[in-house]
């Protein structure tokens, strides 16, 4: 027993004295710091964006028109529609009605949709619900019939009728005619912008960039510059056996990256949780996907350490293999986040990191899919008045398109998003301990003068 404990112990102390003196190298660098404090200074310059999104007003369009006055009598057409006058009828108006009835606000009549859809997990179901009274209520004079009403010719009287589409992995909408028709866009560009940020920033400035830029610039000289700087006999020489050196150089680096990972992704969950939109003082939710960031940035650092490592262990080049590996990298990411299921991404490092974080904001935001649905409902509308002209409406709610980009349903093989964590989890630690046994038995073959 005395002597097994001495064996390991024995390995503490090299592990300890490599990845002490591996600390102490980078410490010493100008070049560690450099590259520590432009990726923290590009960090709280993106917040800012964040920030500047959240504290932006987005005008109320009135959708619908029905804060307008088409016939110019006083009466907003939402009005009319409730007391069932002719809106293009000047010598029609709730005013001749009895009761007095004076004229309503026009800005009652702007955003008077919530955002009230109830989703169950059936492949077709029909939600919405007309706030407003327009579509059951319809404008004097038309003898509107419920068949009329069903303008989506679904079988149901003024609703939105929606369809999961495997084949386009979101929900199809048909709507009947002034059902959810004037939402507010503001409430729905703070949400939908906050959640792009999230997801988008995790994804593409934690897991990509920072995940791909610190160990190339500070893991590929681990083994090469001992080689270089005539010190790596020194350590051959030692009773060390050389895959000790190659993990024990890559803990090193370790200790370095894994904390800087996670106070930055700190700082940023904290800066847009306070500014994240709601009504509390801080956006809890939030953190489930900041702690999944956390781990995928975690494994690529892992694994891309282990590669650039290996790189620059092989050829003194190996910087110029690793940024060609940058640039392959960051096509596939660019490829996954416009399509995920295409089989060419899994041949990538980035693919199954960036898996990680959708898994993670599934599970924090199963609503999604209805939060993007509820942003393509809007259809563009036009119509002509002798006051007002030609109007127009947009034909998305805005940030439905930042959302729509970084959004990406990921299920591995049909599991769950908690079973994709781990199956993407398990891959990455699978591919950095190939690299490493791939590495060590390079290393093991390689002449040290």
């Amino acid at each position: 027993m005395a002597a097994k404990d001495s064996r390991f112990a024995g390995i503490d102390r090299k592990a300890s004295a490599l990845a002490e003196f591996t600390i102490r190298q980078y410490r010493t660098k100008l070049s560690t710091w450099v590259v520590l404090g432009v990726g923290l200074m590009a960090t709280l310059m993106v917040l800012l964006f964040h920030i500047d999104a959240q504290t932006t007003t987005i005008d109320a369009i009135d959708n619908d028109f029905d804060s307008y006055d088409f016939d110019g009598d006083g009466y907003p057409n939402g009005q009319e529609l409730k007391y069932q006058t002719n809106p293009r009828d000047d010598l029609d108006h709730p005013g001749l009605l009895p009761g007095n009835i004076q004229p309503d606000d026009p800005s009652k009549y702007v955003n008077e949709d919530d955002f009230d859809w109830q989703v169950d997990s059936s492949v077709v179901q029909h939600v919405g619900l007309d706030d407003d009274g327009d579509c059951l209520q319809p404008e004097a004079g038309g003898m509107v019939t419920d068949s009329q009403k069903d303008s989506n010719d679904d079988g149901q009287v003024c609703t939105i009728r929606l369809v999961w589409s495997d084949i386009e992995n979101r929900y199809v909408i048909s709507k009947d005619n002034g059902v959810d028709e004037d939402p507010d866009e503001n409430e729905y560009y703070h949400e939908a912008i906050h959640r792009s940020f999230v997801i988008g920033f995790g994804k593409v400035g934690f897991v990509l960039l920072i995940g791909i830029f610190l160990p190339l610039f500070l893991a590929s000289g681990l083994i090469r510059q001992e080689i270089e700087n005539d010190t790596m006999h020194y350590l051959v020489g030692k009773p060390i056996h050389r895959v000790e050196i190659l993990i024990y150089r890559l803990l090193g680096f370790l200790a370095i990256g894994l904390p800087y990972i996670a106070i930055i992704v700190l700082i940023t969950a904290i800066v847009v949780g306070l500014t994240a939109p709601g009504d509390s003082f801080f956006r809890m939710k939030d953190l489930g996907i900041w702690l999944g960031v956390i781990l995928a940035a975690w494994l690529m650092l892992l694994v891309y350490g282990a590669l650039f490592m290996v790189f620059g262990m092989i050829h003194r080049l190996g910087m110029i293999a690793g940024i060609v590996l940058g640039v392959w990298e960051f096509v596939i990411a660019m490829i996954t986040l416009a399509d995920p299921s295409l089989m060419i991404a899994r041949l990538s490092v980035v693919f199954w990191g960036m898996t990680i974080v959708d898994a993670c904001a599934m599970m924090v935001y199963p609503d999604t899919p209805v939060l993007l649905a509820q942003g393509r409902s809007m259809s563009s509308r036009t119509e002509w008045s002798l006051e007002t002209g030609l109007l127009s409406t947009p034909g998305r709610l805005p940030g439905t398109g930042a959302l729509n980009s970084f959004w990406n349903e990921v299920t591995l093989a049909g599991l769950s998003p908690f079973m994709t964590l781990i199956l993407a989890s398990f891959v990455l630690l699978l591919l950095a301990a190939i690299v490493i046994f791939v590495g060590q038995a390079i290393f093991k073959g390689k002449e040290i003068s």
